[in-house]
């Protein structure tokens, strides 16, 4: 179909003479359309767009479709005369978009024809008649392929080489040819679906099958067939009771198919019980049929195995509930919040939590739950956690419903959708005890930290400071429990009476100073009566008490009280009290229980108060005494006799005599007692005198020699160690004071003794208690001390090398050993007593010593005292080979050459000799000082420099 007009060709024109031939034509194709099958639809279509395109002498015969969908209109099969192409520009067009004129007139059933030079066509066939023009196309036209009044397509021919005209009678013909052509389509179409529904329908596992109004099935496909375990004949023809049984196909199907049979389509899930398939839980649905007279003639059941989905239903049912009963019965608080820090999810804690219910919590932000200070805070760290998908973990608080401060740590985590949307998860763990626990340890080492001050502050403390260090102490006790008022009180000589001797106020108030009768006020100082705590807090309500105790609450403004007894010697003798003026407190048990230790450190101050003031007493009555007994102008040296045997000790000089004495009159007593003496002038035996003579003389004497043993170790050799108590520490060790219990303990050379274990033996001096190194536990001890020294302890007590508190415990009742040069008349007794000694371990016999050498011993001076004496002795029987021991006494210049530079010996043993002499007389007529050409006071002061001391 050109644009111009062409000239009439004969030979192109429907002629009357091919009617016939064409009507035999249109018959052929018809009959082969009604018989084809679906395979060989495309083939015939083929061979009849070919047969008419020769028969009317065209180039091109085509045939359109529309999609399933109706919105495109394709070509699908396309016959071109030779010579001719079978493409053309608009076979490649979209209908319905790029030429919608053509898909109207075909979706109206409108014919479309374009004559010679494209007549014919309106002006909206625009587009058209330019895609005509661009193709080539001189003429042609399209017939609507319409089933049941709706088109599925068209069907033309066009004209290439020629222009011709297309008359009315072939125009009806090709709606005729169309008609068939459209219903063949749709016939093919239907068998095609139905081949694949039979196909789906036959190869599902699911039951399939056709009920009629008889409830008898007429269809069932396989899987009703393998669900049952029978043929498909034995079910077609029989009814659905003799199918499943009567019961229930009375009781729960026949309802189901009569609501299908009424119209209604019937959906229900349901466990079955299947030969082949066993306990299923299926999902089934009865659809109505219906037939050719519009009527409902028969259901189709399709019922679908869903057991799996079911038991996965139930598992994730399961998995739910489980997950809300976690979520309920989790001890944390769990929620979700989205980017604009709005909760979306919490747990019933997380709501519990901040006291809000579900429609209070969805929504709100942090903000509605915390302070501003806290609630920034928080929200900088989610958009943090968000922005930079890095979990962290803070430690929050905030008050609970009841108002009390909770303490949480929260874990904040991100949460990325697939949807891309960010949240923020959180985990929320309440830590309150592990805080309260911390703050326990935290005031526990603070406690610690107070007891030593306290003890500290304790140490040493001489009378005139003893206020001062109370008052002290009450200000470092209130400040640290936080108290307005911590005060000191003391009962009366008269016990009837307590007495506020200190007092520490927070406030700038003066504090008074009263007196308080115990009958007055039972209640409030009852701990002086029972000596038990009293702890109150006006919360809690006043127990039963007396009006006076209510008035003076009330005139002192005490909201809460404690009141601990101070103990000394079991019995209650000074009370603290610790009270609150401001404020109502209910005291934490924590605290409470600290308060005795108080109250403990504060009896033990006071005990050892007084026990320092009887020693003062004591020693000025010593130093009295001595005095007295220094204006003494005659002792009855002659009418001291001993009572007792003393095997060990040789001699019966005056002051072996003397000293031998005093150590009987200390021996039946416990009391301590102190050895003096130069070294070598046999304390040890004196000590070991003392013991045989005491009431513990069937126990065996513990000997420590304070000087032999290193200052690391005398610890725990006199008090013992547990094992690993320090390094080293292997095993553990009883100690020398657990060892003597019930016995003696002999102190050698105590004067050695390092400073810091001075303390611990006071103690055991004053309480009969130690601890072992390692050891919190308390050990008791009865022992009776004996210590011995060289040293001159009161010069080292001036010097601060010696406790003088211990001095004064040890110095009880002092024995001194005299020197040799003191008893020199003892010393021949001496030498026989260490020549048999030696007789017997050399193997020798004596039988005389010249006199010339026993002068000569007791002219010399004798430094080293016994035991040089005895060292000579041995010197002397080594050598000495007949029956005569000759013995000289030691010629070594340089020990004399060492006693004569020292000056202060030499002045030391003049003046001590010239006191000898005037029976230790100072002043007065004869006197020493006299006699020195000294003042009295003078001759006291060197003596005392000097450490020279009246014998006792």
């Amino acid at each position: 179909m050109a644009g111009n007009k062409a000239p009439e060709d004969k030979q192109r024109r429907f002629r009357k003479g091919d009617g016939p031939k064409f009507e035999r034509l249109i018959a052929d194709i018809a009959a082969r359309l009604a018989q084809v099958q679906p395979e060989n639809i495309h083939a015939l279509l083929q061979e009849t767009l070919e047969s008419l395109g020769r028969f009317l002498k065209t180039e091109r015969a085509f045939i359109f479709q529309f999609t399933e969908d109706g919105k495109s209109l394709k070509n699908t099969n396309v016959w071109a005369a030779e010579g001719f192409s079978q493409q053309s520009e608009i076979f490649d067009l979209d209908m319905v978009s790029d030429v919608p004129w053509v898909a109207r007139q075909i979706s109206s059933g409108g014919v479309i024809i374009v004559g010679p030079g494209h007549s014919g066509l309106p002006d909206e066939a625009l587009e058209l008649q330019k895609q005509l023009e661009g193709d080539g196309i001189n003429s042609g036209f399209v017939v609507p392929v319409i089933v049941e009044g709706k088109p599925i397509g068209m069907f033309g021919l066009d004209s290439v080489d020629k222009a011709r005209e297309y008359p009315a009678q072939l125009m009806e013909q090709m709606r005729v040819l169309a008609d068939m052509i459209g219903a063949t389509l749709v016939r093919v179409r239907a068998q095609i679906k139905q081949e694949q529904y039979r196909h789906i329908v036959e190869s599902t596992t699911s039951i399939i099958g056709q009920v009629n109004r008889n409830y008898v099935y007429q269809y069932v496909n396989s899987g009703y067939c393998a669900a049952f375990q029978k043929d498909c004949q034995e079910i077609i023809g029989c009814t659905v009771a003799d199918l499943v049984g009567q019961e229930m196909f009375e009781q729960t199907l026949k309802e189901h198919y009569d609501r299908c049979f009424a119209g209604e389509e019937v959906n229900f899930q349901s466990w079955a019980e299947f030969a082949g398939w066993g306990h299923r839980f299926m999902d089934v649905r009865y659809s109505p049929y219906f037939g050719a007279d519009g009527k409902v003639s028969a259901a189709v059941v399709s019922a679908h195995d869903i057991t799996n989905t079911k038991l996965l239903e139930l598992k994730l049912a399961e998995s739910e509930e489980r997950f809300r009963a976690f979520m309920e019965n989790i001890p944390a608080v769990v929620y979700i919040k989205d980017e604009k820090d709005r909760h979306v999810y919490a747990n019933p804690m997380g709501m519990k939590s901040v006291g809000k219910n579900p429609d209070e919590f969805m929504g709100a932000t942090t903000l509605d739950f915390f302070p501003r200070e806290i609630a920034d805070r928080l929200i900088a760290l989610d958009r943090k956690v968000i922005s930079g998908n890095i979990p962290r973990i803070i430690e929050e608080w905030n008050r609970s419903v009841e108002g009390e401060i909770e303490w949480r740590r929260d874990i904040k985590f991100p949460i990325q959708l697939e949807s891309g949307k960010k949240l923020l998860g959180g985990i929320a763990i309440d830590i309150t005890e592990l805080k309260q626990a911390e703050a326990a340890v935290k005031n526990l080492m603070l406690f610690d930290q107070l007891l030593t001050n306290l003890s500290v502050s304790f140490i040493d403390v001489p009378p005139e400071s003893m206020d001062r260090v109370i008052e002290d102490a009450l200000e470092k006790i209130g400040r640290f429990f936080d108290l307005d008022r911590c005060s000191f009180g003391r009962l009366t000589p008269d016990k009837k009476e307590m007495q506020i001797t200190h007092v520490w106020n927070r406030k700038e108030i003066a504090a008074t100073r009263m007196s308080y009768p115990l009958h007055r006020y039972p209640w409030l100082l009852s701990p002086f009566v029972n000596g038990k705590p009293l702890i109150w807090s006006r919360a809690e309500g006043l127990p039963p008490c007396t009006e006076d105790d209510i008035r003076l609450l009330e005139d002192s403004g005490l909201r809460s009280f404690a009141g601990i007894p101070v103990m000394v010697s079991g019995e209650p003798s000074s009370c603290l009290g610790f009270s609150n003026t401001t404020r109502d407190r209910v005291w934490d048990k924590q605290l409470t229980e600290r308060f005795p230790i108080i109250a403990a450190m504060f009896g033990h101050f006071i005990a050892r108060q007084q026990t320092d003031r009887k020693l003062h007493k004591a020693f000025d009555e010593i130093k009295a005494l001595k005095s007295r007994l220094e204006t003494e102008n005659i002792y009855l040296r002659e009418e001291i006799e001993l009572r007792h045997r003393h095997e060990g000790i040789i001699g019966k000089s005056e002051a072996v005599l003397e000293m031998l004495a005093r150590a009987e009159q200390v021996a039946e007593t416990d009391a301590t007692v102190l050895l003096l003496g130069e070294t070598g002038t046999g304390k040890e035996l004196l000590a070991n005198e003392v013991h045989r003579l005491s009431r513990r003389k069937d126990h065996t004497m513990i000997k420590v020699n304070c000087a032999a043993l290193p200052a690391t170790l005398i610890e725990s050799e006199l008090f013992g160690r547990e094992k690993g108590a320090y390094t080293g520490a292997m095993s553990r060790q009883v100690g020398r004071f657990e060892i003597a219990d019930g016995s003696t303990i002999f102190l050698d050379e105590i004067g050695e003794m390092p400073l810091e274990l001075q303390a611990k033996l006071l103690r055991v001096l004053q309480e009969g208690r130690f601890e072992r190194l390692g050891s919190p536990d308390t050990i008791r001890t009865d022992v009776r001390i004996i210590t011995s020294t060289n040293r001159d302890l009161a010069r080292a007590v001036r010097e601060g090398r010696f406790r003088e508190d211990l001095y004064y415990r040890l110095n009880v009742f002092s024995v001194t050993a005299p020197p040799l040069r003191d008893r020199i008349e003892d010393i021949p007794q001496l030498v026989w007593s260490f020549v048999k000694e030696y007789e017997s371990s050399m193997g020798k016999t004596v039988h005389q010593i010249p006199k010339k050498g026993l002068d000569a011993l007791q002219q010399y001076a004798w430094p080293g005292n016994i035991r040089e004496l005895k060292n000579v002795v041995e010197n002397a029987m080594i050598v000495t080979k007949g029956k005569t021991l000759h013995i000289i006494p030691p010629v070594d210049p340089s020990v004399s050459l060492q006693r004569a530079i020292k000056l202060a010996d030499v002045e030391r043993d003049h003046i001590a000799g010239v006191l000898k002499k005037t029976s230790w007389r100072v002043s007065g007529t004869n006197g020493a000082a006299e006699l020195l050409g000294l003042k009295p006071t003078t001759l006291e002061s060197k003596m005392k420099k000097l450490g020279i001391y009246r014998p006792k």
